[in-house]
């Protein structure tokens, strides 16, 4: 729910006040969470779409800190699976971040449309690629939930390089909008993550698990839940094949 933000084709307000983001023009609403709102917008200064989000929360210096935190660990990373980050601003300290663009749907969207075995396994390999490539480098997601993962077509079919699977639509995938930033070794966030990346392997291979396959409490480790999903999606993988 939108609490602060509102609008229009050029311009973005918090409480009335209006927000000086610069060369920012033709807006529109892209998608809303519970932490901001993200824009679709035009950069005309460098004639390009972007993203924008606006953290649409009570103002305040401890929520400009999270923010710059959590954008700035996106920043950090070098990956085909994650977001670009092109600026970090802030008016009256409302922090905002402009973004790559991606002009797709979200996963929980994109399930929604009947997918094949194979297009799903594509995907879950992107998707733990994704997180694999966080935590070699010390970090957690912090919310890999399925609105937070941007599905697109793949016209170069590069993921498909990446995947090496039989796909029957090429597409890529990238994370977005990290949670509160933690680093591993943190028993109580890692077990949180370990149980969103659950709740994702349920979503995509609802079609194909046994009920309750991994509905357990043992199951709230990272690298567990994160091995029997592959496991299980490689035994559905080859009994396709021979069938």
């Amino acid at each position: 729910m939108i609490k602060h933000i509102s609008h229009n084709s050029n311009k973005i307000y918090f409480d009335n006040i209006e927000l000086d983001i610069p060369n920012i023009t033709n807006i529109e609403t892209y998608a809303s969470g519970c932490n901001g709102v993200v824009f679709k917008a035009k950069d005309y200064l460098l004639d390009r779409t972007v993203a924008l989000k606006v953290w649409d929360m009570k103002v305040s210096k401890e929520i400009y800190n999270r923010a710059l935190n959590e954008t700035k660990k996106l920043a950090k990373i070098a990956s085909i699976f994650f977001v670009t980050v092109h600026r970090f601003g802030y008016y009256k300290n409302v922090p905002y971040a402009v973004l790559e663009y991606i002009p797709g749907i979200t996963l929980r969207k994109w399930l929604d449309g009947n997918r094949s075995f194979y297009d799903r396994a594509a995907l879950w390999k992107m998707y733990i690629k994704a997180l694999k490539y966080l935590y070699d480098n010390n970090m957690l997601h912090g919310d890999p939930h399925a609105k937070n993962v941007i599905v697109f077509d793949d016209t170069s079919h590069n993921y498909q390089k990446i995947t090496d699977l039989i796909v029957d639509n090429y597409f890529g995938i990238k994370l977005t909008d990290f949670g509160t930033s933690f680093f591993l070794g943190h028993e109580k966030f890692e077990m949180r993550e370990a149980s969103i990346i659950k709740e994702v392997a349920c979503e995509i291979f609802k079609n194909e698990f046994p009920q309750n396959t991994i509905e357990y409490e043992a199951s709230n480790d990272l690298n567990f839940i994160i091995s029997i999903v592959e496991s299980f999606q490689n035994y559905c993988y080859i009994e396709k094949e021979i069938k």
